[in-house]
């Protein structure tokens, strides 16, 4: 994970964590950076996947059983494996979102968490977000 899209990771987090206490629960999937390669042999053994989205929201909300959320910065785009884990992930029942910004991800967590989110609803957000970013 690259300095900023780590900057604003780690203030989503903050902010959910202050936002919603022990109610709901975050966290991150390992899954980037860069590491020794005996390291990441044991870590793929061990059950590490590449493209499985960065933030997970264990805490179910109407017909979701939580939210997944990839998080990029700047020009980031979603790869191969993200979008086929993003479909999987929206198959079998999960919330699914990717995020570029704060605000994205506050309004994203927002509508999950009130019981209004729709993975449709949000691919259509995010082309809005994305022409904003413009």
């Amino acid at each position: 994970m690259a300095g900023r899209e780590r900057q604003i990771q780690t203030a989503c987090v903050n902010w959910f964590r202050l936002k919603h206490g022990t109610k709901a629960r975050i966290f991150a999937v390992p899954n980037g950076g860069s590491r020794h390669k005996i390291e990441a042999i044991n870590l793929k053994r061990e059950g590490v996947t590449a493209g499985v989205l960065d933030l997970v929201v264990a805490y179910p909300v109407g017909e979701f059983g939580g939210l997944f959320i990839e998080m990029k910065a700047d020009a980031g785009k979603l790869t191969k494996e993200q979008k086929d884990w993003s479909d999987y992930l929206r198959g079998v029942g999960y919330a699914v979102a990717a995020c570029w910004t704060v605000d994205e991800f506050m309004a994203t967590v927002g509508m999950y968490m009130k019981g209004v989110f729709n993975n449709k609803q949000q691919e259509e957000l995010q082309k809005v977000w994305k022409l904003k970013r413009k």
